[in-house]
């Protein structure tokens, strides 16, 4: 692949990612009132992390596997990438997160069953307590206006780490073309 045609993907990825994505958290963030949106936000900040480890981590853990009927079937190990985006990424943001717990005690149960483990997260707002402290249950306390800050400064230094890694920027195009991001058509 061309080295132009490369950077055209990767901008896409960016804008589609930044634009979109984050520009949807941000937006479900500042909804106030009746129109809250505070568990979607959450929601969307895991769907987020799942995307964006799945660009840097690439094919090197999807295992294909064809079936009886040649249909071709993807293992994506989406918890294995969740976990190494979030050492190699948000650690580095606040080192005080757990990045195990956070895919299998925040992401899965959120995203899967609208719910927590028993005592692992509680969801609150700037305000109510510490961010990623324990509150008086056990749970450690996500805010979502934090955790939003800070997995935005992750991406923006994985952005950097695309145009400066060849090996990350190559992970992110072969994911691409396999599967393509969501873009808004005007």
């Amino acid at each position: 692949m061309n080295s132009k045609n490369e950077m055209e993907i990767i901008d896409r990825i960016i804008k589609s990612l930044r634009d979109y994505a984050l520009g949807d958290i941000r937006k479900s963030i500042e909804l106030t009132g009746e129109k809250n949106m505070h568990i979607g936000s959450f929601i969307l900040c895991s769907c987020f992390i799942d995307q964006v480890s799945a660009f840097y981590y690439g094919m090197k853990v999807l295992k294909i596997r064809k079936e009886k009927n040649n249909e071709t079937i993807y293992d994506f190990n989406v918890g294995k990438r969740f976990v190494q985006f979030c050492n190699d990424y948000l650690k580095k943001v606040n080192d005080k997160y757990n990045s195990a717990q956070l895919y299998n005690d925040f992401r899965c149960k959120i995203v899967h069953n609208y719910s927590s483990g028993k005592n692992s997260f509680a969801l609150g707002r700037l305000g109510s307590g510490n961010h990623l402290e324990k509150n008086k249950s056990g749970a450690t306390l996500l805010l979502i206006e934090t955790f939003y800050d800070d997995i935005k400064i992750a991406f923006e230094n994985w952005c950097k780490d695309l145009f400066e890694d060849e090996l990350i920027r190559k992970n992110a195009v072969d994911w691409f073309n396999l599967f393509k991001i969501y873009e808004l058509i005007a």
